[in-house]
């Protein structure tokens, strides 16, 4: 048992080694291995939420975005990273919906309106 653990530890220590020695020659041989799965899980994170924008219909993934329906988007982008948020909805949370660059925009921009009206301030 003593021998299998210092023999862990031992190839441990090597391959820390080895990854340090040559990280750059490593991480760009895996990068399209990652850019890969990051790209299918984002599509599997837009299928979930039905692949067309919720208020208009548009379809082209390249623009669909995903929104929080009841907003808070700005301070989740502070905690969770992109691949975190696509393995949120695919868990099957209900408080995101897909909107076009186009609409996502547009309801920025309406709920910054509410949020200076009822501030009362004049918009």
């Amino acid at each position: 048992m003593l021998s299998s653990l210092k023999n862990k530890s031992y190839i441990q220590v090597k391959s820390r080694k080895y990854y340090l020695q040559n990280r750059e020659a490593i991480l760009k041989r895996n990068r399209p291995y990652y850019l890969l799965k990051r790209r299918q899980l984002r599509l599997s994170a837009l299928e979930k939420l039905g692949n067309q924008c919720a208020r208009c219909g548009f379809k082209d993934v390249r623009a669909l975005q995903i929104d929080h329906i009841n907003g808070g988007g700005e301070l989740e982008r502070k905690i969770l990273s992109q691949y975190q948020l696509h393995k949120k909805v695919l868990a099957g949370t209900t408080e995101y919906q897909l909107l076009c660059a186009n609409c996502n925009f547009i309801k920025l921009f309406e709920d910054r309106e509410k949020q200076i009206c009822t501030d009362g301030e004049v918009a």
